[in-house]
């Protein structure tokens, strides 16, 4: 038989009610709950086998306790941490849903129909950039009235809350630490897109060259879409090193839009036997976890994605229960780790 919330009241010897929000996780009102009673509640609960019965909650309260997270893709670390953040502020009461679009408009379009037929409380999205389904994202928070919080980037045309890492700061603080180190001929290597992170980390280059006096030494290197395909990554990758190799003055650093780029132009250098850091400093800016293992020392720039996901949650639990949609916006600070793929000249 399931263990019921009043027989664990009557064994932890608090309210029915006291109980109902220690498991939720959430604080009655303006009381709050110590630290102490909730972990004896859990306790109780877990001495009992006591299992939520979410077909019956979402029966009485018109919720399926499940959250929609819709990704761009499951390449390396970056929504690995992220979707970490995200389950540890929603258990025990609600279950990510998780989903992948891989910038594919169709998977978009077909994923988010799917957390409308599945009913989920709320979706937590990262939009691929196609201007198609717009309308359905608006349709989803305006018609369904299902509560909508973005990661990393924004959707033209709706005021949706936000949450992301200072992409502006990363390209700067970047620049700024190789300045340090005494390069003077940086080259930016990013990506052609649509998308507004893209253009923050465009402007974040320009505008640190611009403050050291090296816009004469400006230079971007970019490719449509190649984050997106891991073939077109290598190949970007051998056309960005062949390009440096017929420069002259060549640049002493590269700056790279993402790791797994940085990692594939590692991979040209050594095949073509470029030395690096000696013949060529190579920086990334998303330190995905591989970076930092020895045989690799790339040096990057670290957020803590794990609290983008947390964050995101936060805002998502919050209107889900108050029915709020205010389009609130939180950057996160990036922090820059030199390791051994740059040098100082």
């Amino acid at each position: 038989m399931a263990v019921t919330l009043k027989q664990i009241a009557e064994k932890a010897g608090v309210s029915l009610t006291t109980v109902s929000f220690a498991l939720r996780g959430r604080q009655p009102g303006k009381r709050r709950l110590s630290p102490n009673t909730v972990e004896r509640i859990l306790e109780v609960a877990d001495e009992m086998g006591y299992r939520p019965n979410h077909v019956a909650a979402s029966l009485a309260g018109k919720r399926t306790f499940t959250i929609g997270v819709l990704v761009t893709a499951l390449r390396g670390d970056f929504y690995e941490r992220v979707l970490f953040g995200i389950k540890k502020e929603v258990y025990p009461e609600f279950s990510p849903v998780l989903a992948v679009h891989n910038y594919n408009p169709e998977y978009e379009k077909n994923e988010l129909e799917n957390f409308i037929s599945k009913r989920v409380d709320g979706v937590i999205a990262a939009f691929s950039g196609h201007a198609d389904n717009i309308e359905l994202y608006r349709e989803i928070n305006e018609k369904y009235n299902i509560p909508i919080v973005l990661i990393d980037r924004r959707i033209p045309g709706l005021e949706l809350p936000l949450v992301r890492t200072d992409h502006f700061d990363t390209s700067h603080r970047a620049v700024n630490s190789l300045f340090k180190l005494g390069h003077r001929n940086i080259t930016y290597v990013g990506v052609v897109d649509n998308l507004e992170y893209m253009e923050l980390f465009n402007d974040g280059y320009r505008t640190a060259m611009i403050e050291l006096g090296l816009e004469d030494n400006m230079k971007i290197v970019s490719q449509t879409d190649a984050h997106r395909n891991q073939k077109v990554l290598k190949k970007f990758a051998t056309r960005v090193i062949s390009a440096w190799e017929k420069t002259s003055p060549q640049a002493t650093a590269l700056m790279v839009i993402n790791d797994w780029l940085a990692y594939e132009i590692l991979g040209v250098c050594h095949d073509r036997g470029i030395n690096v850091p000696q013949g060529l400093s190579v920086m990334g800016l998303d330190d995905c976890s591989p970076s930092e293992l020895p045989t690799i020392g790339l040096s990057s720039v670290w957020a803590d994605l794990e609290l983008v996901g947390k964050n995101a949650a936060k805002l998502l639990l919050e209107r889900i229960e108050n029915n709020s949609n205010e389009p609130t916006r939180i950057i996160l600070p990036v922090h820059v780790r030199m390791r051994k793929t740059t040098r100082p000249l």
